[in-house]
């Protein structure tokens, strides 16, 4: 276990600890090392806010939230949580701050003290994983929006966190930026990155391992992508985008065709049709 939150609660300060100012309560979770952990649900459920509180950007008003076994409540753990818990945000400009691709790279392995040789090394080994090899002294400004996110993606690995939080990553990006990143998220996790990815898209959420969905602050559904999105009436009670070959297999179980609850993609989908014209 590499995350675990214990009865989390949070509230932003003015707001009181019950009622409309609660964004979280009552929050138990935990992350595996290894892992690759899809969270959705709807605005306003609080996924933002407990993406923060896994590197302690905020702290938890109730409860404890520990990232390998140091408690983010305790300000002198911060820095160390900070290394072992990357970051990568909705809009990669705000994330960029380096004049060229090397320098981006290099801002927070400096803030790290690291020495300029290994610098190197590292931004030497990161850039061709994220696909920018060759581009070291183009400007950022010059990147094309996937570009860009690769780019912060870089800056965050190179610091070698145990854990990434992609959070909405890829919301701002045209299809083919999305799948740049999503090429580079799964690269990490084959590389045994634990990866927990923040998204909107039931799309993206299909390549994780585990699939958690949040409404109203709290946890509702935790489970395997199939498990997950064969329930089809909850996810549409909260407003949250289904898997084509969920939605046309919950419509034709209302036509009454005798479809499993196990269909995982279109192709087992195909199958079980095929099946049954037979």
């Amino acid at each position: 276990m590499i995350i675990r939150l214990q009865n989390v609660g949070f509230h932003y300060p003015g707001q009181g600890e019950e009622g409309t100012g609660t964004v979280l309560s009552g929050l138990d979770w935990s992350v595996d090392r290894g892992e690759y952990v899809a969270v959705m649900g709807p605005n306003g459920s609080g996924k933002s806010t407990l993406a923060k509180l896994l590197n302690a950007l905020l702290v938890p008003t109730a409860g404890t939230v520990q990232v390998c076994g140091l408690d983010t409540n305790d300000h002198r753990q911060w820095g160390a949580i900070r290394q072992r818990v990357g970051m990568v945000f909705q809009n990669p400009d705000n994330q960029i701050v380096g004049t060229t691709v090397r320098d981006d790279v290099a801002f927070g392995l400096e803030n790290l003290g690291l020495p300029r040789e290994e610098m190197r090394r590292r931004i030497a080994d990161v850039l061709p994983r994220v696909g920018l090899s060759g581009m070291e002294d183009q400007s950022p400004h010059h990147l094309s929006g996937g570009q860009k996110q690769r780019l912060a993606i870089a800056g965050v690995i190179a610091m070698r966190p145990d854990v990434i939080v992609f959070d909405e990553a890829t919301s701002m990006l045209d299809p083919a930026g999305r799948r740049e990143v999503l090429h580079a998220i799964r690269s990490l996790h084959q590389g045994g990155t634990t990866v927990i990815h923040i998204t909107h898209s039931a799309r993206e959420a299909l390549y994780a391992q585990r699939v958690v969905v949040m409404a109203a602050g709290a946890i509702r559904l935790d489970g395997s992508p199939v498990d997950v999105f064969n329930q089809v009436d909850h996810l549409q009670e909260w407003s949250l985008e289904l898997p084509l070959f969920a939605e046309v297999a919950d419509r034709l179980r209302q036509q009454g065709l005798p479809l499993s609850r196990r269909i995982s993609n279109e192709e087992t989908l195909v199958k079980e049709l095929w099946a049954l014209l037979q």
